[in-house]
């Protein structure tokens, strides 16, 4: 919508907005514009492991996001940088990063995985700690960092608006601020599910076992293969068996782990 030509534009009128429809919106859905219905990204964990926790154990450091964050930005400019040296993600006319609280020059590294937030949990056992259960609360990797105007820039365009301010103070900084959303830095939870007893799962045969042996593939006839079919379930049976454990876990980045 900020690409079209000015408001007098006939081509601006097109943009029908979701409680204009006869019928009914999908779900998350913006508009149309053209024909085309337009979603808002319903999770915005594309590439993340489901299984992890990001930055939902002890903080590391955690600052307020101090100017409202458009959707679209937050990734670098195409026409200056491309993430990995490879991916050209930014859109032009978005702003190319967040602006935060002062934060000192140690304080992120390239390629630090951030959770950014507006709400924050005591329940998990971390003061101030990242809600994972929250729909606002994202992940990005770090691929800029301006240590002089205290601003992040990430691996891919924030999808979601952090418009609507509000009064807090973060962890690291503590001073009472409007801020917009959080910046954390902690540490990466994973989980093991431990089976305690036999019993727990039960696995049924939906078709017995067919194997089949082609014949050989090579010009020696010296390569033999086997494949086989079958159709079988496991499904837990006794939930009362099995213990969850939640542990501190390391996780590949570009050049490393964190």
């Amino acid at each position: 919508m900020a690409a079209l030509p000015g408001s007098n534009d006939p081509e601006t009128a097109l943009f029908r907005y979701t409680h204009e429809y006869g019928g009914i919106g999908l779900q998350y859905e913006l508009g149309m514009y053209m024909n085309v219905r337009f979603q808002e990204v319903p999770n915005n964990r594309f590439g993340l492991n489901k299984n992890v926790l990001y930055n939902c154990g002890a903080i590391s450091k955690q600052y307020g996001v101090t100017q409202p964050i458009q959707s679209g930005a937050g990734a670098p400019d195409p026409d200056e940088k491309a993430v990995d040296e490879i991916w050209y993600v930014g859109q032009k006319e978005a702003v190319h990063y967040i602006q935060l609280e002062s934060f000192g020059s140690t304080d992120f590294s390239l390629n630090d995985f951030v959770t950014i937030h507006t709400k924050r949990s005591d329940q998990y056992g971390v003061t101030d700690g990242v809600d994972p259960f929250d729909g606002r609360t994202i992940v990005r990797r770090v691929v800029d960092i301006d240590t002089v105007n205290h601003r992040l820039t990430f691996d891919r365009p924030i999808a979601f608006n952090y418009i609507n301010g509000f009064v807090g103070k973060s962890h690291t900084a503590g001073v009472a601020t409007t801020l917009y959303a959080y910046v954390t830095k902690g540490i990466n939870v994973g989980f093991s599910l431990v089976l305690g007893s036999r019993g727990g799962v039960q696995g049924k045969v939906m078709r017995p076992l067919r194997f089949h042996e082609p014949l050989p593939i090579d010009d020696f006839q010296s390569v033999w293969r086997f494949v086989w079919q079958d159709i079988v379930g496991y499904n837990v049976a006794d939930p009362n068996y099995f213990t969850l454990y939640f542990y501190n876990v390391s996780i590949p980045v570009p050049g490393g782990v964190a």
